[in-house]
């Protein structure tokens, strides 16, 4: 064997000691740096449920541990619950499993499991259950930038203990979408295939909603802005644009689920049957009277009618009489109706017609 290819078979062996030498540097690194960003976690979190409880507000994650290693990092709870003694608030929910991917710092999952179960002074006990309920936050240099959550056949029950649950409603699939848009905030949320159990409401057929929308402003809701106890609170004195608030019977293509905000817009809306569609910029004054200039598109607006006044019994009358004004003055678009409508302080018209009152936003 020739001093050359001795050489050779030299060099190579050092090579190859010396990529384990560095592979196995670099896992001792990534595990260093796992187990310590892992203690820097749970230290966190013990300081946060802490801080809460000396706020008179007592959070458990029964069974709490880090996991992930060594990709992902997380907090799992076998159980969590809630005791807000100032307010009577008590919930209970199954198990929670929170992560973040090591090498993407920025964006973290959540998981729940059900049931949940939440218990107020001012309301009566509520049962929620579902198949699947995940979240998804992005942070950057603002905070949270980002956030979604996708619930599976969501069904929400009165927990009465004489006789277990009373189902009152339940869907298919519920979709929420927040995005920073510079000091604005875009929402899209949808909820399809809502069923009412409550027997006073049997006769509602089953219905999909969805809405598209900018808040003016409101950016800062998503790094912990006070926002309210209420939607009425929320939105007090606040300006905005509804790009799509739909509601139509299930089945129709009313709604196909929210797309991320402002996206749920870009495509065309295809003819459908008993459907319901509002557009346009609004403002909510400090008391919750709402003014703005909508184009209302409807299809079957009778049927519609029928179904916003069996939802909402004070916008029943408004809503026949916008759908007789629909037959009058409406024009045909893609195989719907369409309107345009001025409200000024709650009050709704057609040109000169006055069509009746929107109740302010509580």
């Amino acid at each position: 064997m020739s001093a050359s290819t001795t050489d050779e078979r030299r060099r190579g062996r050092n090579a190859f000691v010396w990529i384990a030498v560095v592979a196995i540097l670099l896992f001792a690194a990534l595990s260093g740096a796992w187990f310590y960003l892992a203690g820097k976690l749970d230290a966190a979190v013990s300081d946060g449920l802490r801080q809460a409880e000396s706020q008179g507000v007592l959070v458990s994650c029964d069974n709490r541990e880090v996991f992930g290693y060594p990709f992902r990092l997380g907090i799992r709870c076998g159980a969590v619950g809630l005791d807000e003694a100032a307010t009577g608030t008590k919930a209970t929910a199954g198990g929670l499993r929170t992560a973040g991917q090591i090498y993407d710092p920025t964006r973290f999952v959540a998981e729940l499991d059900g049931p949940l179960v939440v218990d107020t002074a001012e309301t009566p006990p509520l049962d929620l259950r579902w198949r699947l309920a995940q979240a998804s936050a992005h942070l950057w240099t603002q905070g949270l930038d980002r956030f979604a959550l996708v619930v599976e056949a969501p069904e929400i029950a009165l927990a009465e203990p004489a006789a277990d649950r009373r189902p009152i409603a339940r869907s298919d699939h519920i979709e929420l979408h927040l995005r920073r848009n510079g000091e604005a905030l875009d929402v899209a949320v949808s909820d399809a295939n809502i069923q009412l159990l409550e027997p006073a409401l049997a006769a509602v057929p089953r219905f999909d909603v969805a809405a598209d929308a900018t808040i003016d402003g409101a950016a800062g809701w998503l790094g912990g802005e006070a926002v309210g106890e209420t939607l009425g609170q929320a939105l007090a004195g606040r300006n905005g644009t509804i790009r799509a608030l739909r509601i139509g019977l299930a089945g129709s293509g009313a709604s196909a689920g929210a797309a991320p905000a402002s996206a749920a817009s870009s495509a065309g809306v295809p003819p459908v049957l008993a459907s319901a569609e509002v557009s346009g910029p609004f403002q909510i004054a400090p008391d919750g009277t709402i003014s703005g200039d909508f184009q209302i598109a409807l299809s079957d607006p009778a049927g519609i009618a029928d179904l916003v006044g069996a939802l909402n019994p004070r916008l029943a009358g408004t809503a026949r009489t916008i759908a007789s004004a629909v037959g009058i003055a409406g024009r045909p678009v893609d195989g719907r109706t369409v309107i345009d409508i001025a409200v000024r302080d709650g009050r709704a018209a057609l040109g000169f017609i006055p069509l009746g009152s929107i109740p302010p936003v509580r």
